[in-house]
């Protein structure tokens, strides 16, 4: 738990259009062994394609740093994958993102707040379509795993101490987290 949060603090920090970090814990809460919590400066209307690629590659931190340093990865990504999923796609066929597909939307988004469902997307696209969009899908979230694994890898002795420091103290604020980033 502690090298997976310190794998997304430390991507966090890397990554120029991120929010910053605020807290990293290996504390559990909830379903979550630990967390890391980032509050953007100022309100965000409007985001860019770089802001949602760094925030796909911070939510790949964890996966990453448990390969980079157990050569294994555990289940604990789960929610991660699913976020970094539903980010990717929404780049492809809600913001018009992806280079390949266009600055087109793909599938009919209608607001519906029924038994907990909040948005419905009705397709209305070919099967052609539905593949090329689950590939742009997957270039996306390749090209931010493989920038996630260079930065870690780059940074590797800075994954290491805010592992430590996490086995040790179990919660950073933003100022410790800063002090620990910056020994390396």
């Amino acid at each position: 738990v502690a090298y997976h949060e310190a794998g997304h603090a430390v991507l966090a920090r890397l990554c120029e259009s991120s929010d910053p970090v605020q807290k990293v814990t290996i504390v559990p809460r909830g379903g979550a062994g630990g967390y890391v919590w980032r509050v953007s400066e100022r309100d965000r209307v409007m985001a860019n394609r770089t802001y949602f690629m760094d925030n796909i590659t911070v939510a790949l931190g964890g996966r990453v740093a448990e390969e980079l340093i157990f050569g294994d990865v555990s289940n604990g990504a789960s929610m991660d994958i699913q976020q970094l999923t539903q980010m990717a796609r929404a780049m492809v066929t809600k913001y018009g993102m992806s280079e390949t597909m266009g600055p087109l939307q793909f599938g009919q988004q209608d607001e519906m707040v029924f038994l907990g469902r909040e948005l419905a997307e009705q397709r209305d696209y070919s099967e052609e379509v539905a593949e090329a969009i689950d590939g742009e899908v997957r270039r996306i979230v390749d090209a931010a795993y493989a920038r996630a694994r260079a930065l870690l890898s780059a940074n590797l002795q800075k994954l290491h101490n805010v592992a430590r420091a996490l086995l040790d103290d179990e919660t950073l604020n933003m100022e410790e987290f800063e002090e620990v980033f910056a020994r390396a």
